[in-house]
C-alpha cells in the first residue's frame, strides 16, 4: 500500500522524473480515501483526480497576483506610500511589480479595470490597520472580529480593488 502523503510529494517535488508507482490493477478494488483527504492507493492505478492532485502539488510553487490598473504610476505610488510596498521592477509604461517581503503583485495598465477582492493574511492586523489609517488608506470596512475567526479590515485602492487584511484569532 503506497500513500500520497505530503512527505511523499515533497520528497519528489524537485525531481519531475519521479512519479508515484501504481500497484497492479485488480478490477474489484477501488482506491480508498481517508477522512483527512489523503488518498491511500491499494491495488489500482491512481484515478485522474489523484494524478491531477499529485501533479499540481509538484508543479505549483508560488502564486503572483496580477491586477489591472488605470494609471500605473498612480498605482505604484499608492502601493509604495500607503501600503508600504517597494517597486520591484517596471517594464515600459504599462507593466510593473510591487513587492513587500515575499509578496509580489504585478500591475498591468489597462483600459478596462474590473475590481478584485484579495484576502491577505498578516501577523498583526491591528498594527497594520493603524499604519494604513495614518497613511490615508481608504478604509471601507473598519477593523473587526469576524465570526469565521479572523480579525480583519478592508482597504480599497484607487482602482477599486479591495484588500481584506486580517489575522487568525484561533
Amino acid at each position: 500500500m503506497e500513500q500520497l502523503t505530503p512527505e511523499f510529494v515533497a520528497a519528489r517535488r524537485f525531481d519531475r522524473s519521479i512519479r508515484p508507482r501504481a500497484p497492479r490493477r485488480q478490477a474489484e478494488k477501488e482506491p480508498s480515501f481517508r477522512s483527512d483527504g489523503d488518498c491511500v492507493l491499494e491495488t489500482q492505478p491512481p484515478s485522474p483526480l489523484i494524478a491531477l492532485r499529485v501533479t499540481l502539488e509538484l508543479m505549483w510553487t508560488s502564486l503572483t497576483l496580477q491586477l489591472p490598473v488605470r494609471d500605473l504610476a498612480e498605482s505604484q505610488r499608492y502601493f509604495r506610500e500607503v501600503l508600504g510596498f517597494e517597486v520591484a521592477w517596471t517594464r515600459g509604461d504599462h507593466f510593473s511589480a510591487v513587492q513587500a517581503g515575499k509578496t509580489e503583485i504585478f500591475l498591468c495598465q489597462a483600459e478596462q479595470v474590473p475590481s478584485a477582492t484579495i484576502c491577505v493574511l498578516v501577523d498583526d492586523a491591528e498594527s497594520l490597520f493603524a499604519v494604513y489609517r495614518e497613511r490615508g488608506a481608504r478604509i471601507v470596512e473598519t477593523l473587526a472580529t469576524k465570526p469565521w475567526g479572523v480579525r480583519e479590515f478592508t482597504v480599497e485602492d484607487p482602482n477599486g480593488h479591495l484588500f481584506r487584511i486580517g489575522h487568525s484569532i484561533r
